[in-house]
């Protein structure tokens, strides 16, 4: 159906218009755009309300729930949204200060360089510290290419600025959030699932989540295929061929992080089998495995 094609996107969609709607139709005073300056104001917070949800859902996204995994149609659909979300969150902050300081520029353009020059404000000083680390981070995972762990710590500082921007949302100067109850509402229900499922990956999803122990039992190399034979300690984890699992390999040639493959074996199989194709430096790293080596599932 239709609606299971587009479920993901559309819900994406939702989160970044809510805040907008909610901002547009409970502002008090009501929102003018008669003037310039008013405009610019009206399109730089739009664009910041529909950055920081937007943000706040990708960090939820990147969590791997189940849920998100269906709507999306797969996980890989789910991190190709999630690219695209944060590329979005990047340049609608842009946006805002763009907008936030053609409004002073239209005073005069002393004012405009007076806005985005270093600021003893705090909360302000905050904001511009977080769109540059944001600005190196996301060129740096989107247009360079780097080893994975480095990635890995990109993505995570990028999670970590969700703090650093719902600081700066609430606390600075005029905050529409605090002046409306139902936007400061949304954003911190949302904020706050967000916080937790952040911290839940970064600290504890290593130790909580279950994991069934395998052993390699055989290594074969085709071209540029490894296809890794992998029987259980004791209990194999329950599979359909076709579906994936992520993989920790214990090994010195081996990175530590968690990566997922497809399972070739059959479903009633003990054993999993999987085929990695080598694409990039973990990939690479894989056709060093030997027999004996360990692996969590």
């Amino acid at each position: 159906m239709l609606i299971n094609k587009v479920a993901g996107p559309l819900l994406t969609l939702l989160v970044a218009l809510v805040p907008v709607a909610i901002w547009w139709l409970l502002a008090d005073p009501a929102i003018s755009i008669d003037s310039a300056p008013q405009r610019y104001t009206a399109i730089a917070t739009a664009a910041a309300l529909s950055a920081i949800s937007l943000l706040s859902f990708n960090i939820i996204l990147s969590a791997r729930l189940p849920i998100f995994e269906r709507l999306f149609l797969g996980l890989n659909r789910a991190y190709r949204a999630h690219r695209l979300i944060g590329g979005s969150v990047l340049m609608l902050l842009l946006i805002h200060v763009m907008f936030l300081t053609a409004k002073y520029a239209v005073a005069s353009l002393i004012s405009g360089y007076e806005f985005i020059k270093p600021s003893t404000d705090i909360p302000i000083t905050v904001g511009k510290m977080a769109l540059a680390i944001m600005t190196v981070l996301v060129v740096m995972s989107v247009y360079i290419k780097v080893r994975y762990q480095w990635f890995i710590i990109a993505q995570r500082i990028l999670g970590g600025l969700l703090f650093l921007g719902a600081y700066h949302a609430f606390f600075v100067s005029g905050s529409d959030i605090r002046q409306n109850a139902a936007l400061a509402i949304y954003l911190t229900i949302l904020g706050s699932i967000a916080a937790v499922l952040y911290i839940y990956r970064s600290i504890f999803h290593r130790s909580l989540k279950r994991r069934y122990e395998y052993v390699v039992e055989s290594v074969q190399h085709q071209e540029n295929v490894t296809k890794i034979l992998l029987k259980p300690k004791s209990k194999s984890i329950p599979f359909y061929a076709g579906q994936f699992g992520f993989y920790t390999f214990t090994s010195l040639a081996v990175d530590t992080e968690s990566h997922p493959f497809s399972i070739s074996s059959g479903s009633n199989d003990n054993k999993i089998r999987i085929c990695v194709k080598e694409l990039g430096d973990y990939t690479r790293q894989i056709t060093a495995l030997k027999a004996g080596d360990t692996a969590s599932v």
